[in-house]
């Protein structure tokens, strides 16, 4: 408590530090503090409703292309003989420390189109019992980690043989393969000493990155959305360095994707709330992946509106497109994992208040009315600053509204989502017109009140809060933070 103001609360938390602007251990990126329900009381043993405020005055950063809060693949080297000469030592660098998550997730390729297995240094490892740049699996929480390569059975002419910078066209890590906080403090996503495990979207090696004898990506380019048209949808253009087949059946949008700068990958798929185009939109109106017919070699891939605006790369995975050249019938020329970092003339904007994750801007309430125009209940409206996957996305019980005595009410549901941007609600607006009182807490955390809440009750609310996870956006995690906003539209006075 604060020897000069009885409102006030300092806290300190020791990982952070004004010097430090690491973005894992040091002050860079805070933009929101919030408390849950019960952080302090009063002198009347009322407790805090959930709460944030914005931190920090703002800042812009370029986007950088093939970049992300994550650990991105940068170069493989130090390409190593071990007993067996068919396992070779290899060691994966990053741009930053990386933690491994998934020690299967590594593999290289090689120039003749065969995808080797890895192993790397397991969760629970460290660079003190796994060292990195030996004949070994390690280099855990470091930026380069070492694996091992096995060739054995992979087919091709280096099945069985050891792997060589000559030999090797790529390397590739899968989609949370690595994060930057140990697996053990945090999963994928999560928060730990004020940080979030961001893990990384399917990245290719920038060194090597050579051609295969199957189709390769050679270039990757943005074209977003009309402004203008919410429901217009951003479209990626993928090159290859062959022509490619162009019948729907030899192009699978769902194994096209981009990555943002927050590591956020999103498919280029037709299911899904989180991959619907536009966004929201029924599955028809979203343009098939389509080859270009007077040049073979690209193909255009629609994504939800506004996806590209912090979109620093695209990949493929296997199968995603089919060479046309030597391609008789029976015989698949499938492509192999790729992924390429895409020039972004937007910039990375930190926001107080503001996270990658759905924030609570406004809670409205809405009265409903009878043919008299008497009022028959009210429908709160949490809105969000993107958009949110289904209602099956949302936890009621995690919607609150307060009154102006404190009495704090429960959503009992069922909630509703909107379709798309211009629908009502909106897709990134969040409906609920049943609530009750919440009785825990000592004292009742809503006096006297007890069982469901009126219309009248519901209406004179004050105050709209969210825990935290009360939703899930429609790109993916992280979910929201807590949030609380004055309810507007309704009948109720704040008190001092």
């Amino acid at each position: 408590m604060s020897s000069t103001d009885n409102k006030t609360v300092n806290v300190l938390f020791p990982q952070l530090t004004t010097a430090d602007a690491n973005a894992t251990s040091g002050n860079a990126d805070l933009t929101t503090a919030t408390v849950l329900l019960g952080a302090v009381t009063d002198n009347a043993s009322q407790r805090n409703p959930e709460g944030d405020a914005g931190l920090g005055t703002g800042a812009s950063t370029p986007l950088t292309a093939g970049r992300t809060s994550a650990p991105d693949l940068t170069t493989l080297g130090g390409f190593r003989a071990t007993l067996t000469t068919s396992v070779t030592a290899i060691d994966f660098t990053f741009d930053t420390t990386a933690f491994t998550v998934n020690g299967g997730g590594f593999h290289v390729l090689t120039v003749d189109g065969k995808d080797v297995p890895c192993t790397g240094p397991g969760a629970a490892t460290t660079n003190t019992s796994n060292p990195g740049a030996q004949n070994s699996p390690g280099g855990n929480g470091t930026a380069t980690i070492t694996v091992t390569c096995d060739t054995t059975g992979i087919g091709g002419v280096n099945q069985g043989q050891a792997l060589t910078a000559t030999n090797v066209a790529r390397g590739i890590v899968d989609v949370a393969t690595v994060g930057t906080i140990a697996q053990a403090n945090a999963a994928c996503g999560a928060p730990f000493n004020g940080s979030t495990n961001s893990c990384n979207p399917l990245e290719a090696s920038d060194t090597p990155h050579q051609a295969t004898n199957l189709p390769d990506l050679s270039s990757i380019t943005f074209q977003p959305g009309s402004a203008a048209n919410v429901n217009s949808p951003d479209v990626a253009i993928y090159t290859f360095d062959e022509s490619v087949l162009g019948d729907a059946g030899s192009l699978n949008g769902a194994a096209f994707f981009v990555y943002q700068s927050n590591a956020n990958t999103v498919s280029g798929g037709t299911s899904g709330p989180a991959t619907v185009c536009p966004a929201g939109a029924a599955a028809a109106t979203c343009p098939a992946p389509s080859r270009n017919a007077a040049t073979p070699t690209q193909v255009a891939v629609s994504f939800p509106h506004g996806t590209l605006a912090t979109a620093t790369g695209g990949s493929v995975d296997d199968g995603a497109v089919q060479g046309a050249a030597n391609n008789p019938t029976g015989v698949t020329r499938a492509n192999q994992e790729d992924e390429l970092g895409v020039s972004n003339t937007n910039q990375s904007t930190i926001t107080p208040d503001r996270t990658a994750g759905p924030d609570l801007t406004a809670v409205s309430l809405t009265a409903q009315t009878n043919s008299f125009g008497q009022t028959t209940g009210y429908t709160a409206t949490y809105t969000f600053d993107e958009a949110l996957t289904t209602a099956a996305g949302v936890v009621p019980t995690s919607l609150f509204l307060y009154l102006p005595d404190g009495s704090r009410l429960i959503c009992q549901g069922p909630v509703v989502v909107g379709a798309s941007a211009s629908s009502t609600p909106t897709n990134a607006q969040v409906t609920c017109n049943s609530y009750a009182f919440d009785t825990s807490g000592t004292p009742s955390e809503s006096g006297t009140n007890t069982g469901a809440a009126s219309a009248a009750q519901i209406g004179s609310a004050v105050l709209g809060t969210v825990s935290a996870g009360a939703v899930t956006a429609a790109d993916g995690p992280p979910s929201n933070p807590e949030g609380a906003e004055p309810t507007t539209g309704g009948t109720g006075a704040k008190t001092a």
